[in-house]
């Protein structure tokens, strides 16, 4: 088949699919970007004025050296798309990019993700042509740090796609029930769930230039700080931990936009407040003890799936969205939710029992938590391919 994978980012999982696709289907990944946004994890594309359809060749000596590491003669097509600032431009590029699309006349036009304007894109395809993935099944999530107009938009699309005949990939049974629940699908029968596989575009990554003032040894919490994601529940437990043993240390990285984090008094946490590069993740992922997320909600996380690519086991909460991927004793160590006690217990646990935490790593080694991205990259070829 001749398939157009359409992504504004999520790149750790797209990459991948779009690679073993390839080994035997005719791919073009367009990375579908925003002028104001050029640097989406794994694909830092910062320097780039260009707007509208850059070419194979002019993405290719764009490229990050790692990216271009990982489709070593994979055969994938890359191309880049940027959407302007402006209104006018925007819209021409969106123009742009659809008589692209016509032009070639792709068998499958998959769609990654929640961009609004793939709502406008999608009008001019059929519909047994198009796919859809799905990262949220919740607009309310996904609207939160929106203005007004684009959460009109895309409150649109996910209601579109719910009264429409397009097949939907969802990467979790919970994102797919939440989908369901809040939008009527005319079709649930054109629903899939195909999980992420191993982000293993992080193995590539060199760190040698990475700098931290960090500890050598420590546990991490990581990633965009919101309230859902228990970080007050954490701070409760590392006071506990404290109290039994103050020598453990901590890292808590990411951007804390919300003023959630409050270490005072703690001195063996360290702080980073900001966006993290990639060089920057994988090599805290690779020195941590173990990472730790103790969320109150969650629909999905691509936390498990860098982790494990480094053998580093995980402690989190025992909810749905998560307790699909940690296996409590297997390849990490889970907690009732909202439990500051069990959560400090675990942490004192992997702290002190070295042979738990082998166990753990050994088990992680074996990479049978996650299905192969050959086998992920099959189901999404015959859920191509599914008729009713």
């Amino acid at each position: 088949m001749k398939i157009a994978i359409i992504s504004p980012a999520f790149f750790e999982s797209t990459f991948p699919l779009a690679k073993y696709l390839a080994l035997n289907n005719d791919i073009t990944l367009y990375c579908f970007l925003n002028q104001s946004s050029l640097s989406p994890p794994m694909l830092n594309l910062s320097g780039l004025t260009k707007t509208g359809l850059l070419n194979e060749n002019e993405t290719q000596e764009l490229l990050p050296s790692d990216v271009k590491a990982y489709f070593n003669n994979s055969g994938v097509s890359i191309k880049v798309i940027v959407c302007g600032n402006s209104k006018k431009i925007g819209t021409l590029t969106i123009w742009q990019f659809i008589k692209e699309l016509k032009k070639n006349n792709f068998d499958k036009l998959h769609f990654v993700g929640e961009e609004f304007r793939f709502n406008f894109i999608q009008y001019f395809f059929p519909a047994k042509k198009v796919v859809q993935t799905l990262h949220e099944g919740d607009a309310d999530r996904l609207t939160k740090r929106t203005g007004k107009l684009k959460t009109l938009f895309i409150k649109a699309f996910l209601n579109r796609l719910g009264n429409s005949s397009i097949k939907l990939i969802f990467h979790s049974k919970n994102v797919k029930s939440v989908f369901l629940k809040n939008y009527a699908k005319k079709a649930k029968e054109l629903t899939a769930v195909i999980p992420f596989g191993l982000f293993e575009t992080y193995e590539y990554i060199t760190t040698t230039s990475v700098k931290l003032n960090i500890p050598e040894k420590y546990f991490l919490y990581y990633g965009y700080i919101e309230q859902y994601k228990g970080l007050d529940l954490l701070l409760e437990a590392i006071r506990q931990v404290n109290v039994v043993n103050s020598e453990i240390d901590f890292v808590i990285a990411g951007r804390d936009k919300g003023g959630l984090v409050n270490i005072d008094g703690l001195s063996n946490v360290a702080f980073i407040n900001r966006f993290l590069t990639e060089q920057e993740i994988v090599f805290m992922v690779k020195n941590a003890v173990a990472i730790i997320m103790p969320y109150k909600t969650a629909s999905q996380s691509g936390i498990p799936n860098t982790a494990f690519c480094f053998d580093v086991p995980i402690i989190a909460s025992d909810i749905a969205g998560l307790n699909h991927v940690v296996k409590h004793g297997k390849n990490g160590l889970l907690f009732k939710p909202g439990s500051v006690d069990e959560l400090a217990q675990n942490i004192l646990i992997l702290q002190d029992d070295k042979l738990m935490v082998n166990k753990l790593r050994g088990n992680i080694a074996e990479k049978t938590d996650f299905e192969s991205w050959e086998m992920l990259a099959l189901k999404t070829s015959d859920f191509y391919k599914f008729k009713l």
